[in-house]
């Protein structure tokens, strides 16, 4: 995010269904941010976009000038 605002609720397309969690933000206290987190991890959402085509999204609170980064939790759901 290259604006000096958050962006509440931005879709961010994602490759699987899932769970996914924040890893890295560049907004914490500690690298002189606000601290502007996705704490919870996020369920992925189903989209048609304008072409028709389905894709996967979470959304995301992106912090002001800065930026963040997200991976796919593993599932739980073994099969014995």
């Amino acid at each position: 995010n290259f604006a000096p605002v958050k962006r509440e609720g931005f879709a961010l397309t994602v490759p699987k269904m899932g769970r996914y969690e924040e890893v890295f933000s560049t907004d914490p206290y500690e690298f002189g941010g606000k601290n502007i987190l996705n704490e919870e991890a996020v369920r992925t959402r189903s989209i048609v976009d304008a072409e028709g085509t389905k894709k996967n999204v979470i959304d995301i609170t992106v912090p002001p000038l800065g930026g963040c980064v997200f991976r796919k939790q593993q599932s739980t759901d073994a099969a014995l």
